[in-house]
């Protein structure tokens, strides 16, 4: 009698491909590791500054129909309103703007309009908001995002000078 030959690899040998295998896989997984911490940290910093172009807008779009802005004592900004940008949002013209507040609540820049009672979160991650008024004329607001691990700060600063 005699054998067979038989094609094929015995169990030893299959286990010992399917333990190289995991072993390559491991190496490649734990090699994506840091590039899947930089891009974590790439899209924290593009949401900020994402953030921080929202606030800007609505900062500008306030100070456009500003008659004053002007920083309060305990550090926000309080814009108040020409009569004619009052008019649209319900205003009968003949009362003052009690205007719109911006003030930083922790790392949230929070917006209140104080004639329509309308309270709005505009950013989120902001580690620095300031307020300061230079001569009578010109008011300086500082914005910036909090600042991560080494990364550079995302910051604007806007200038309303009364005309």
């Amino acid at each position: 009698m005699t054998r067979a030959h038989r094609s094929g690899h015995t169990l030893v040998e299959l286990a010992v491909v399917v333990a190289l295998l995991s072993i390559c896989a491991l190496v490649a997984i734990r090699g994506t590791a840091p590039i899947q911490q930089m891009n974590t940290g790439f899209r924290e910093r593009s949401a900020a500054a994402q953030e921080l172009l929202l606030a800007r807008e609505y900062l500008r779009h306030d100070l456009a129909a500003a008659r004053s802005a002007l920083p309060q004592l305990d550090g926000s900004l309080r814009v108040l309103r020409e009569a004619a940008a009052t008019v649209m949002l319900g205003n009968s013209g003949n009362k003052p703007d009690p205007g719109v507040d911006y003030r930083l609540d922790g790392e949230r820049l929070v917006r209140e309009d104080r004639l329509t009672k309308e309270i709005a979160v505009i950013a989120e991650g902001v580690g620095k908001f300031t307020v300061e008024r230079i001569a009578n004329s010109e008011t300086r607001i500082l914005l910036a995002a909090a600042d991560g691990e080494g990364a550079p700060e995302h910051s604007f600063t806007l200038v309303w000078t009364k005309s």
